[in-house]
């Protein structure tokens, strides 16, 4: 055994992940003292007055029919869960700040009130806890090892922007990390429990279903059909505790509503996807495609497709669960980049695997380091942080992970039918990796001001002498990337020249933050 211990090969995955790790987050502190806070904003969500409002928000909207009235997107089970917490607020204090609960933004002025804030502390002290504790039980290693990686992913881009958000994802991750803790379990319980923490994060973000391919992969027949039950009961029956069928519905139709209009509009809050990938690779190479949304959700489609086909080839499990976290930010149409959170989990499982040194798996590691690291880009112009050109690396990121894995799985396949050499392989492997590299050189290098945004298009809107260019080209794209494309009531009632009317309202009023305040604002 220790003859074994001695020829182990050594590898450099852990030293890797933690340098570059510790190395981002002492930039990033750096940064946000020398800046006085203002670097922030490249990981943190665009509007300083909304932290934490994903929760309140959704809180205050199950006060009302929340699929028919407030038409929301989430599940029933989150809904049931945030009703919940409604009552544990006070109705006097409710009705003191609260006019209408109908709108998806709700008054900023609720956090001045304990009996809303409580609540919120209660929820952020018990997931924290229990993150932490599923992160010790999850990752191997010694215990000092364990606690610098918590450490490291407590202070990471996604984590930190999610925790800012007050998002109920939190959930989602923990029941998938506990997922893949239990999967193999030498205890038939644990394996069930398993089972139902998959069913729970189904329940309340759908897409880490695509986690249970563990499953299909591995023939267990009869778990899955109790996985499909657990589904059922956590994700379909909760409905019935609002208005059955017709609630599903509606909660079907909002979803599906609010993907196809942000799958490929350029808006900032929903970049993360493989058809804005596709856009903005066609926006840096200057190509002019016709119809380039339609072909923008072809590729969308083509490379889901491919990357769900690699699931079932690739021989690592931390790759499936890398390509499975992928698609969790890539296929939806609207992917906030704290999705990148569920990249955590092939993290752990490549550090803690015997992988011997091999050059792909590094490219692998260096594209989820650059997806969790909290990187900071400052927009000279506005004199604050970025998180839009961090967006553009987070989704050429994930993408270079599903193209990688459809490169190993074509090349496997064709290994096996053609029964090509190692030499051939490793060529393939290099044109992959060529290619990669040259759209990410080209795009720093070449056409860096794509980062940023589309000059031509704002000042053919508002000419080049007007205020308004100055405000819309910020690297946030908090104005246009955020609201523009939001509501067609705008279009309906400015026609061609909505645009202008919006960008004046936004600047005369700063409370014009959803279509709802804009419309109220000109009445």
């Amino acid at each position: 055994m220790e003859m074994q211990s001695r020829n182990r090969e050594k590898t450099y995955y852990k030293l890797l992940f933690y340098v570059a790790m510790i190395a981002a987050i002492f930039v990033f502190f750096c940064t946000y003292f020398i800046t006085r806070g203002a670097a922030a904003g490249s990981i943190l969500y665009i509007d300083i007055h909304d932290t934490f409002m994903d929760f309140f928000n959704s809180v205050v909207n199950t006060a009302v029919d929340p699929y028919a009235d407030a038409g929301i997107i989430y599940p029933p089970l989150c809904t049931i869960f945030y009703r919940a917490i409604l009552h544990m607020i006070s109705p006097n204090v409710f009705q003191e700040i609260i006019i209408d609960a109908t709108p998806a933004a709700q008054p900023e002025e609720l956090k001045l009130f304990q009996g809303f804030w409580i609540p919120f502390i209660l929820y952020a002290a018990i997931t924290f806890i229990i993150f932490i504790i599923a992160l010790e039980r999850f990752k191997g290693g010694k215990l000092s090892e364990k606690i610098l990686f918590i450490a490291v992913l407590l202070l990471s881009s996604p984590v930190l922007f999610l925790f800012e958000r007050g998002n109920i994802l939190f959930v989602a991750l923990i029941s998938s990390i506990l997922y893949f803790s239990l999967y193999d379990s030498e205890k038939k319980w644990k394996r069930e429990l398993a089972l139902i923490c998959l069913a729970v994060a189904f329940a309340v973000k759908i897409y880490p279903i695509v986690f249970g391919v563990l499953l299909l992969r591995d023939k267990r027949w009869k778990e899955i059909l109790r996985l499909i039950v657990y589904c059922i009961v956590l994700f379909v029956l909760p409905f019935f505790m609002f208005n059955g069928f017709e609630s599903m519905k509606l909660f079907i139709k909002q979803l599906m509503g609010v993907s196809s209009s942000q799958g490929t509009a350029m808006t900032f809050g929903g970049q993360l996807n493989f058809s804005k990938s596709f856009m903005y690779i066609n926006e840096m190479l200057g190509w002019d495609i016709p119809n380039l949304q339609s072909a923008a959700q072809f590729f969308n489609w083509l490379l889901t497709g491919l990357a769900i086909i690699s699931l079932f080839i690739l021989k690592e499990r931390w790759k499936v669960a890398a390509v499975g976290a992928a698609l969790i930010a890539g296929f939806p149409g609207m992917s906030i980049s704290y999705v990148l959170v569920f990249f955590i989990i092939p993290i752990v499982l490549l550090l803690d695997s015997n992988e011997r040194n091999k050059i792909l798996n590094y490219v692998y590691l260096f594209f989820m380091i650059v997806m969790i690291m909290p990187k900071v880009f400052l927009d000279a112009e506005m004199g604050g942080g970025s998180r839009y050109i961090g967006g553009k690396l987070d989704s050429f990121a994930f993408m270079g992970i599903v193209l990688l894995a459809i490169g190993e799985s074509v090349i496997y396949l064709a290994c096996q039918i053609s029964k090509w050499g190692e030499i051939k392989k490793g060529f393939c492997l290099g044109i992959i990796l060529g290619c990669l590299t040259a759209v990410i050189v080209v795009q720093i290098f070449v056409c860096p001001g794509a980062w940023y945004y589309t000059e031509d298009k704002y000042e053919k809107l508002f000419g080049q002498d007007s205020n308004l260019v100055a405000v819309t080209k910020n690297s946030s794209g908090k104005i246009m990337d955020q609201y523009i494309s939001e509501t067609e009531a705008m279009e309906e009632l400015f026609g061609e020249e909505y645009y202008l009317a919006f960008n004046t309202a936004v600047l005369e009023d700063n409370e014009a933050h959803s279509a709802k305040n804009l419309l109220s604002h000109f009445d």
